[in-house]
């Protein structure tokens, strides 16, 4: 292993708070290669050289981010600031040792360092220093959040959707991940639904699909001028078809220009003045006074393949000179052409209305009672509740798993120095023991969680989150508390530890009477005459 990894793991021990670390270039699996001296090609310890919690795959059984991530790549890390916030991420390395030619990625192809250099740059991202193959970013402090924290909202947002859709809200302008909470409908039961559906101001975001039929357009000819507004219509092609003319004849299926400077698109070298499509499908499209919002084309529920461009009056997306990515918005009072490379008979335009997370921008928020937390061991978890007088949602960023329970004890517990504040939060943190052997945690086993499993939740699409009821938790009724997030089944491991090691006593025990028997020893002696009566 190449010296650098030491000293940047150095560094990243002198700052004492707990954070994540995002490893790039991501790879879709946890297998990765490097080119060191003597090569390694093999699952990735990124993990153990770092010694943190470090995100480095798309591996969606590995990481249960690796959904959200794998929309981050496609946008082109676009919004690679709302992410680290989202997911904790201090600090991020680009790690130019990872060999992104002879590695072996399933067929897919890793982003380049230059190419990671320039999209970390976007983000305005501070770069701090290089060690050795290994360059070193951090995100600034406003764009960090605790491990552990309270959101402020009065208005849970519920997406009815995919991950994409997920991705969308969570990167929505309005929406702060600091402040506001989000749940998919496709991560929580009946029982969470019906209790986030009566709760006060919950924002609904829902998909919307349009099934489009197809028609043959030797059968069926498309005309704008009998087309409605707000509608949408596919035919299907199997021979030329003008899309675009700019010599100022008016086309009822074409998208008409006076001359090719009055046409805003720019044409690829072998077509310099107009567009043709050959044996393809063309979904005609006719805005209303709202702009429409195109999330994804589906053909037979899946994404559509070869879609050659989307052009409407103002703006277009491929044609070999500019590359189709979703979402596509096209305004208002607007005719637009998507064109598919072949027939399509089951097509679908999904949407998802984010019309309503408007809504955030004037929302009122609940005062955050003060968190001060400390990290024992991975597993465990302290928690300092004060002024806590209404009830609030508990977020902890480690991936969502029901054997996280939460225990409570009224008043508050001495859990040491504080060695870090977030004031947009109300959070402090307390020096933390890391890696702290709590075998006397099996006790657990016999206790009863405090947050009944209904009011545990899956939310921002990975993490843990609990609904805390203050009046239900805090018998003193001064809002003071001290709350134990704790992985449950870390008990068991206690328990089988302890098990083994009784086992393992009583077998030496054994053994050693049985040696000393055979040796014919008066201790021996003693102990059978006593077992005997």
């Amino acid at each position: 292993m190449p010296w650098y990894y030491g000293n940047i793991s150095e560094y990243f021990n002198k700052d004492p708070v707990d954070y994540r670390v995002l490893s790039l270039p991501l790879r879709p699996s946890v297998h990765v290669g490097f080119k060191w001296k003597y090569g390694y090609d093999g699952p990735d310890f990124t993990w153990l050289l770092y010694q943190h919690d470090t995100i480095s795959s798309l591996d969606h059984n590995y990481y249960s981010s690796a959904k959200i991530l794998s929309e981050l790549k496609k946008d082109n890390f676009d919004n690679l600031k709302v992410i680290t916030r989202l997911f904790g991420i201090k600090y991020i390395v680009v790690q130019n040792d990872v060999d992104i030619v002879h590695g072996n990625y399933g067929g897919k192809t890793l982003n380049s360092p230059k190419e990671l250099k320039k999209m970390i740059d976007k983000n305005n991202i501070q770069y701090i220093k290089k060690f050795g193959q290994l360059e070193l970013y951090r995100t600034q402090s406003k764009y960090f959040l605790p491990p552990i924290y309270t959101t402020s909202t009065t208005h849970p947002v519920i997406v009815n959707g995919t991950t994409h859709n997920v991705y969308q809200v969570i990167t929505y302008p309005d929406y702060n991940s600091s402040r506001d909470i989000l749940f998919s409908l496709n991560q929580i039961n009946e029982k969470q639904w019906k209790f986030l559906k009566e709760y006060n101001n919950s924002i609904f975001v829902g998909q919307k699909i349009y099934n489009v039929p197809a028609y043959n357009g030797s059968e069926n000819q498309f005309s704008w001028s009998t087309s409605l507004g707000n509608s949408i219509r596919t035919i299907y092609y199997p021979k030329w078809q003008s899309v675009i003319r700019t010599d100022g004849k008016e086309g009822e299926d074409t998208l008409s220009f006076s001359s090719l400077k009055a046409c805003p698109y720019k044409f690829p070298s072998f077509s310099k003045t107009r567009w043709s499509a050959f044996n393809s499908t063309l979904v005609y499209i006719k805005t209303g006074n709202k702009p429409l919002r195109i999330d994804s084309i589906l053909e037979n529920g899946k994404s559509a393949k070869g879609i050659v461009g989307i052009w409407w009056e103002t703006g277009w997306l491929g044609m070999g000179t500019k590359p189709v990515g979703f979402p596509v918005v096209i305004p208002p009072d607007q005719r637009a052409i998507i064109q598919i490379n072949h027939k399509v008979e089951n097509l679908s335009i999904t949407t998802i209305g984010l019309e309503n997370l408007s809504k955030l921008k004037n929302i009122s928020e609940n005062n955050r009672p003060l968190i001060i937390f400390k990290r024992v061991n991975p597993t465990k978890y302290i928690v300092n509740v004060e002024n806590a007088t209404k009830p609030f949602f508990l977020v902890f960023s480690e991936s969502y798993n029901p054997g996280w329970k939460i225990y409570a004890t009224n008043g508050n517990t001495a859990i040491g120095k504080v060695i870090a504040k977030y004031p947009d939060v109300n959070v402090e943190e307390a020096k933390n023991s890391w890696y702290k052997f709590t075998p006397q945690d099996v006790v657990y086993l016999l206790k009863k969680p405090a947050i009944n499993e209904t009011y545990h939740f899956k939310a921002n699409g990975y993490a843990n989150a609990w609904y805390i009821n203050p009046e239900k938790i805090n018998k003193d009724g001064n809002g003071n508390f001290t709350l134990t997030i704790y992985f449950r089944p870390q008990s068991y491991f206690y328990f089988g530890l302890f098990i083994s090691m009784v086992t393992l006593i009583l077998s030496i025990s054994y053994l050693s009477y049985d040696w000393r028997r055979d040796k014919e020893d008066r201790w021996a002696k003693r102990l059978k005459k006593r077992f005997k009566r």
